[in-house]
Formats: C-alpha cells, sequence, structure tokens
C-alpha cells in the first residue's frame, strides 16, 4: 500500500513538472511576441498636407477630417484622461493669440455619451493634473466654472464598473495590419492631395543602413516638375526652390542613412511672404528597388539668412511633433496624459502637416483611437478654449481627453462616421437644417464665454492680396481680375467686425456624418468671435470651390446642396443675398491661394479661374 502511495505521489509530481515546464515556454513565446508587437512597429511619415486651402500664409489653419468609416470607440472601462488647465503664455510673439486655456469637460451638454463616443472622466491617478496643478472641480456650486464659463457636469461611467488605479487592463484587440490604404485613409480628398500613413514594421535590427559619402555634384539629379515663379528681390535664392538638383545638395546632409539619392522630388506646399520669407516642403521619392519609404523635407528661406532645412519630423515650432510621430514615445505619452493604466501597443498614422505651424496624428492602442491635435504651445489654451464653445453647442464634438502643454499636443478620441464632403461627392445629402442648427446654438452663446482672438478678416485678406500682387505680377489678365476683385472687396472687409460666438473655419470637410445621421464637428481651433453670416458664406465657397475643381461627376451632391443650403439661410435667418454674396466673395478670394500653396504647372491659370469664381458670386 505504501509503495502504491508513493509511485502515485511520483507520477503527479512528474505531470505537475511538465506542466509548469510548458507554461513557462508558453509565457517565453507570449512575451517574444508582445515585444516585437511593441517595439518593432515604426512609424512611416504620411501624405503630408494640409487641408483645404484657406490659410494665405504661414499661420493659416488646417483641416483634419476624421475618417470616413466607423470605427470603434474607447472602452471607457480602461480609461481614465488627464487634462491640463494651461496659463498659457503672456507674451504672443508669433501672433498665435494668448490667454487663459479652458480645458473642456469631456462630456456631452446633456451629461451624457450621447454621441456614441465613450468619453472617461478627467482625473489623475493622483488626484493633480500632470504639471503639478490641482485640477479645480468641474462645475461650481453656481454651475459655472471659476473662470466664469458654463460647464456641463460630467457623466459618470458604467456604475458597475467605476475605474481605479488597479483596474486590470481588457483583453488587446489586434491592431488591424495596415496594409491596404484605403482601409486607413482619412480623407481621399483629390485636393488634398493624400492620405493617411501605413505602418512600417521592422525588426529592431533593422533600423541601421549602409552610410556612404555623397556624391558631389549629383550624377543624376532627381526630377521635379516644372514650374515658373517671379522672382523677389528680397530672396535672391526664391527660384531654387524650384531647381531639384540645389534643393537636393543643400538638403542631403539631412539624409546620412539613406542609400540613394531620390529619383524624385514633388512639391507638397509651398508658402512665400514677399519680401521676408519662402517655405517649400517636399516628399523625397526613392528609386525602384531601394526599398526606402518617402521622406519630407522643408526648405525655408528668410531674407538676409542662408537657406534652412528640417527633416520630418523635427520641427522647433512644434516641440510635441517628434514624440507623438514615433509609436515608443507616443506610447509614453498617452499612457503619461491619456491612460491610467498602461498600454503595451501601439500605431501612429501622419494624417496632415504644415511645417512650423500644426500636424494631426491618429494614435491607435489596440481598440482605442485617438487624434492627436499638434500645435505651437502658445496656441494650445486657444485650441481648448474653443474646443469648450464647440461641446457647448448643438453639434457633436469630439471632447479633449489629454492635454500634454509642454508639447502643445491634445488628444480627441475618433468619432465613426464618413466625412461630409465624401458624403456629397458620393450623393448623400444631408439637411441642411442640422448644420444651421448646430451653427445657431453657437452663435447664441454669450461672447464672455470664449477668451479667443476675434477673428480678423481684414488681415488674412490684406495677406491673400499681397500674394497674389506678387504671384501675378507678369500676368496682365490676372492682375486685372485681381484690381477687379480688390475694387469690389476692400470697402466690405475694411468695414467688416465680429458680431457673435462662430466657428470662422466652417465647412463641408469639417464635418462628419455619424451612422445615426447626427452631425459631428471635428475641427474648432479658431472658434472665438466672429461673424455668422460670414461661417454660412465660408461654407457656401468652399461647396463652390471644390466642386469647380473636382472632375465631373453625376453623383456629385455639392452643387445641391450648396443651393438648399443657400435658400435655407437666406430663409431662416432673414438675411440680405448680397450680403451673404460679398462674405461668400471674400472667402473665395481666400481660398484661391491654395493655386499658390500647392504650386504645380498650371498655377497661373487656376489663380484667374478661383479670382472670376470670388468676382461671378459677387454677381
Amino acid at each position: 500500500m505504501r509503495r502504491r502511495v508513493t509511485r502515485t505521489v511520483a507520477v503527479l509530481g512528474l505531470l505537475v513538472a511538465v506542466a509548469v515546464a510548458v507554461w513557462i515556454v508558453a509565457g517565453a513565446v507570449s512575451d517574444s511576441s508582445d515585444t516585437a508587437d511593441e517595439a518593432v512597429v515604426a512609424p512611416r511619415p504620411a501624405d503630408l498636407v494640409d487641408g483645404d486651402g484657406d490659410e494665405d500664409d504661414a499661420e493659416g489653419d488646417d483641416e483634419e477630417p476624421l475618417p470616413r468609416d466607423g470605427s470603434e470607440t474607447p472602452d471607457q472601462a480602461a480609461l481614465v484622461t488627464r487634462t491640463v488647465v494651461s496659463k498659457g503664455d503672456e507674451d504672443d510673439d508669433d501672433g498665435d493669440g494668448d490667454g487663459d486655456g479652458v480645458t473642456p469637460t469631456p462630456t456631452d451638454n446633456d451629461g451624457t455619451d450621447s454621441d456614441g463616443i465613450d468619453t472617461p472622466t478627467p482625473t489623475d491617478n493622483d488626484g493633480t493634473d500632470s504639471d503639478g496643478i490641482d485640477t479645480p472641480t468641474p462645475t461650481d456650486n453656481d454651475g459655472t466654472d471659476s473662470d466664469g464659463i458654463d460647464t456641463p457636469t460630467p457623466s459618470p461611467l458604467t456604475p458597475e464598473t467605476p475605474l481605479t488605479p488597479e483596474t486590470p487592463e481588457p483583453p488587446e484587440t489586434p491592431l488591424t495590419p495596415v496594409s491596404d490604404v484605403n482601409s486607413v485613409s482619412n480623407h481621399d480628398d483629390e485636393n488634398a492631395q493624400g492620405v493617411a500613413t501605413h505602418q512600417l514594421a521592422r525588426t529592431a535590427g533593422s533600423s541601421a543602413r549602409t552610410r556612404r559619402q555623397r556624391r558631389s555634384p549629383l550624377h543624376n539629379p532627381p526630377a521635379l516638375p516644372e514650374v515658373a515663379f517671379p522672382d523677389d528681390p528680397a530672396l535672391p535664392t526664391l527660384g531654387r526652390l524650384f531647381d531639384p538638383a540645389w534643393v537636393w545638395n543643400v538638403s542631403s546632409h539631412r539624409f546620412p542613412d539613406s542609400v540613394d539619392d531620390p529619383s524624385r522630388l514633388r512639391i507638397r506646399q509651398f508658402s512665400h511672404l514677399p519680401g521676408r520669407s519662402a517655405v517649400a516642403n517636399y516628399e523625397a521619392q526613392w528609386p525602384e528597388g531601394s526599398h526606402q519609404p518617402p521622406e519630407f523635407f522643408t526648405v525655408s528661406l528668410r531674407r538676409e539668412r542662408a537657406a534652412a532645412v528640417s527633416r520630418f519630423p523635427d520641427d522647433h515650432a512644434l516641440p510635441g511633433l517628434a514624440q507623438a510621430v514615433h509609436p515608443d514615445s507616443a506610447l509614453r505619452l498617452l499612457d503619461d496624459h491619456v491612460f491610467r493604466a498602461p498600454r503595451r501597443r501601439m500605431a501612429v498614422e501622419t494624417v496632415r502637416y504644415r511645417p512650423g505651424s500644426r500636424a494631426v496624428l491618429r494614435h491607435q492602442s489596440g481598440r482605442f483611437r485617438f487624434y492627436a491635435r499638434i500645435v505651437r504651445p502658445v496656441a494650445l489654451p486657444s485650441l481648448l478654449a474653443a474646443a469648450q464653445l464647440v461641446d457647448a453647442s448643438r453639434f457633436v464634438s469630439a471632447p479633449v481627453v489629454g492635454c500634454w502643454t509642454e508639447g502643445g499636443v491634445a488628444w480627441v478620441p475618433e468619432v465613426p462616421g464618413a466625412n461630409l464632403r465624401d458624403a456629397l461627392r458620393a450623393g448623400h445629402a444631408p439637411d441642411p437644417a442640422l448644420l444651421l442648427d448646430g451653427l445657431h446654438s453657437l452663435w447664441a452663446m454669450r461672447a464672455s464665454r470664449s477668451s479667443a482672438r476675434p477673428f480678423d478678416l481684414a488681415g488674412a485678406y490684406r495677406r491673400a492680396e499681397r500674394t497674389f500682387r506678387h504671384a501675378l505680377r507678369d500676368d496682365a489678365e490676372g492682375r486685372r481680375l485681381l484690381r477687379d476683385a480688390d475694387t469690389a472687396l476692400r470697402e466690405f472687409v475694411n468695414a467688416w467686425q465680429p458680431t457673435a460666438i462662430a466657428h470662422n473655419d466652417f465647412y463641408d470637410d469639417q464635418m462628419i456624418v455619424m451612422p445615426d445621421g447626427r452631425i459631428a464637428l471635428v475641427d474648432f481651433e479658431e472658434a472665438g468671435p466672429g461673424d455668422p453670416m460670414l461661417d454660412v458664406g465660408n461654407l457656401l465657397a468652399h461647396l463652390q470651390w471644390s466642386a469647380a475643381t473636382a472632375k465631373p461627376d453625376p453623383l456629385d451632391a455639392r452643387a445641391s446642396f450648396y443651393d438648399a443650403t443657400k435658400h435655407a439661410a437666406l430663409e431662416r435667418f432673414g438675411w440680405h443675398p448680397h450680403d451673404l454674396a460679398r462674405r461668400e466673395a471674400a472667402c473665395i478670394f481666400r481660398i484661391c491661394t491654395d493655386t499658390v500653396r500647392r504650386i504645380k504647372p498650371g498655377w497661373q491659370q487656376a489663380t484667374r479661374d478661383g479670382l472670376t469664381l470670388a468676382l461671378n458670386t459677387l454677381g
């Protein structure tokens, strides 16, 4: 009997040992797999473009629509936000505005997540903001914040699952392989000339490339579309920005890890302030078979200074960009400023980038998807204040759920739905009343709710006029059109004054049509004192411009939506048609600078066509 018991114990011990060994091996394999997923994903810069062209200088805005197709929202049971109340900068050296930033409470106006966007409660692990400043209770006894801005009470998370620092991380959902550009495209706008970024997976040791000495001079200069642009005596090397050999010779030192010289350069964006500066952003495409992804870099010229070159994502004006664009550092940023439970996986897509001004990145960690909006740190308080206004309107808005003050980065969750411009091109037009309802709720807000600087229509108009005056200097027909447009618009523009809270950059590419038909507003950075009629005029101007520059399509509903929206606005608000037409024409005038900023062969004729469109709008 004793021998039988001993034998049984021995067998059981052997089975336990085998089970432990299997468990250890499985764990090692799993850890190795996780490490590969976490560490080897490397960013590949996207099609670096800004949005639809109503910016006429380097201080314009980008338009960053969210994806067209439906997507999952963050699992609120594993997410707690960390917001930062920023005091901003007292000095506004670069003209981006200043003032105290108001961190929006990430909830709907009615205190529920009725917009289908799961929004976490804004708390830190230790009850303080990451900047060491205690975050005040979202509402005071009188229902307003201490800064005088009404803030809706935050909606509670699922009552049965209170969040604590010990909340375990939910099971990970593997990231969708980013192999088909259509599956991750942020916006397939032919005017934007680009889509979102693929991710480039590689092993940790594969990043080292063979280094070599540069060929000097270039034996095979890269190709670049031929563009003629008037000289600027204050910038003697302005014409060199269109010379591919010169561009690459002054820029190649920024690419010590590239094996080959590029086979082709393409100008992604061109900005010129006559007599002061010029900036060109390029895409470098490599010879077939080099297996190098496209690279993006910027050459800047300033009066009496040597050419300066920067390589994406290095941008001294956007200190948060470099960290936010690399998956490993971006993951740490999310852990520090958005998540409470540490994450292990990260994917990054570059959606929009305007050198020295702003960028938009898509951050995905498992099932959690956010858009990181990166601006100059001095501009971040204005962005947060504008988000507060839009969140209190009748539009669905993506609330700010995390903020990194020093880097100028704010995170908003992804909104499911279709970009309105894409929907219109496909023949699906919403009821204009939905847009006008949302705008009206924004216009009705008290002016004291905004600390943003007023919209400067006259300044924007003057910058556009200076651009045209130089660009069309040698074009007799273009000068005549410019003179006629300026004669018709200048008196109105100089007399224009803000009259109410407004969006100040409202148009179709800024909105998402959600699956239930509601309209979500996904760009809000310019909200503040402005002109309600100018909001509608800007929407009409963009509808006209995008339809005029697009290929004919019988499904395209932009023209009919233009007519319906214009009629609905005039009837609802009792505006005079000529007053609305002047605002629409002024917006088209500004949008015309897009022909110079995205300069390519035939830009002069495109500029003349745009000025003609502005004049025809005036009747």
